[in-house]
């Protein structure tokens, strides 16, 4: 009895901290409930009608790179197939395709968790979840119908099997890692990022012995034998020129492009994204020096240097942090647990303190963008263009806006307004594009003004009628 009163304050810091654990679940299962009615109802981004016309058209027997103009690895336009003939041509398929991102979406929490989890333990990888549910440069592109998320996904799987190889010196792990790579780069060419980190990493590994070069030789070889049986197939099917002119040549020059004209964007991304999630970037870079054990260590470096490809490489868009960002969020998970930690009477009021300052500013921009933007009207237009369009008519975009499954009027079906896509396509061809011509030979159901500069041409003219419904669409009229 002399000391009960211990056993009964042991019980209830327990009760206290069972109590908290609780509680994280329960926030972090609502942002995520969150998230999935801000999935459904989002406004869409152009990337993701041109995933899913994209898809359509492999669907339609069309062949990419050939047939029609794509700039990215086509697996998760292949992936979308299926949707396409379940719900065939209906925007449901758009709806459908956003659901399908959900289930890959929580499959990175789960991989995020992990890596979390082996690394720092339970309760900093709980943290590093919420953190992630709230970091709105990563959920905006997440819940989206891109080929970034496969991409994240596979990426974060090879980074956290190839933790384990380091942990347990097995083989298979590093094997997994590599496949796991390797599916990465065939969903998406950003992939080539993590490669070359991850590629510096096992170099460095090994010269400092930390593992055998044959080791690094199995994971090279392995990742080269999972790319091998597409570019074999491009080989015979003559399609490997055109995929590496559009996927490698053009890439690379539309995006030296922009890197001189929007170089101070990156910098402006990066500062929003600050503004944003204070939190998470401060106890990352609280984090950075925290780091005991080599994997750690690995993780912190990893993060690091795609942060700074990221900025070399000096393209702005959201999706290209995509893949850091669960790592810098499983640091900052742990920099909180570790300061919270300092002050054992006051850790959960301080942990509590933490995630509600770091939820507080992006719930609230997700609970405004579901109240007061939708994708309704969206979906509204895709669907007024297939109700006054039969499956064998021409629609002009201009963009990827509101047609889904109609066929185009040319190769270059969208960026018709990227100088960047077309001063490169006329500087290196002879390639001639028109569309008052197109307009006129091909004589497209209904039409878009965008990027057409004069609507009052004759070939237009004559032959439309403004849209009673959408000012912007024009529809034939002979």
């Amino acid at each position: 009895m002399k000391y009960s009163f211990l056993i009964e304050g042991a019980d209830l810091n327990l009760d206290k901290n069972i109590l908290y654990i609780r509680l994280l679940w329960v926030v972090l299962f609502v942002l995520l409930f969150v998230i999935l009615f801000l999935s459904l109802s989002k406004p869409f981004d152009p990337d993701e009608l041109e995933s899913i016309h994209a898809s359509w058209k492999i669907f339609s027997g069309q062949r990419i790179y050939v047939d029609f103009f794509e700039h990215h690895h086509p697996f998760f336009y292949y992936m979308l197939v299926p949707l396409i003939g379940i719900f065939k041509e209906s925007v449901i398929t758009v709806i459908a395709a956003r659901v399908l991102i959900i289930p890959m979406l929580l499959v990175i929490f789960v991989i995020t968790y992990n890596i979390s989890k082996d690394l720092f333990g339970k309760e900093p990888a709980l943290i590093s979840l919420v953190l992630l549910a709230t970091t709105n440069v990563f959920i905006w592109k997440a819940v989206e119908v891109r080929p970034d998320v496969p991409q994240t996904l596979f990426g974060l799987l090879s980074v956290s099997v190839l933790f384990r190889y380091f942990q347990k010196n097995s083989l298979k792990y590093l094997v997994l890692s590599a496949v796991s790579l390797g599916l990465s780069f065939l969903f998406l060419q950003k992939a080539l990022f993590l490669m070359l980190v991850l590629g510096v990493l096992l170099l460095w590994s090994g010269y400092t012995n930390q593992i055998k070069f044959r080791d690094i030789g199995v994971f090279a070889i392995t990742f080269i034998a999972i790319l091998m049986p597409y570019y074999v197939y491009l080989f015979f099917t003559d399609q490997l020129q055109a995929y590496w002119v559009y996927n490698w040549t053009m890439n690379s020059g539309v995006l030296q492009y922009a890197s001189l004209s929007h170089g101070g964007d990156v910098m402006w991304k990066l500062i929003s994204s600050f503004k944003d999630n204070p939190v998470l970037w401060i106890f990352w870079l609280l984090s950075l020096a925290l780091l005991d054990t080599p994997n750690q260590e690995r993780l912190g470096a990893i993060s690091l240097f795609l942060l700074i490809i990221f900025i070399l490489a000096q393209v702005s868009y959201s999706q290209y942090l995509m893949l850091v960002m669960p790592l810098i969020a499983i640091m900052a998970g742990y920099a909180v647990h570790r300061l919270a930690s300092l002050f054992s009477d006051k850790k959960l009021f301080i942990t509590g303190l933490v995630v509600m300052m770091s939820i507080f500013y992006p719930l609230g921009s997700y609970f405004k963008a579901i109240k007061f933007y939708s994708n309704a009207a969206e979906l509204g237009k895709m669907e007024y263009v297939l109700s006054i369009t039969k499956p064998k008519d021409l629609v002009y975009d201009g963009g990827s806006f509101f047609n889904l499954f109609r066929n185009d009027l040319d190769f270059f079906w969208f960026s018709t307004e990227d100088a960047r896509v077309f001063s490169w396509i006329r500087g290196k061809t002879a390639y001639h594009y028109d569309v008052y011509e197109l307009i006129d030979k091909l004589k497209p159901k209904v039409i878009s003004q965008y990027h057409i500069g004069n609507m009052k041409d004759y070939r237009i003219a004559h032959h439309y009628r403004r849209s009673g419904k959408y000012r912007d669409l024009f529809i034939r009229i002979n």
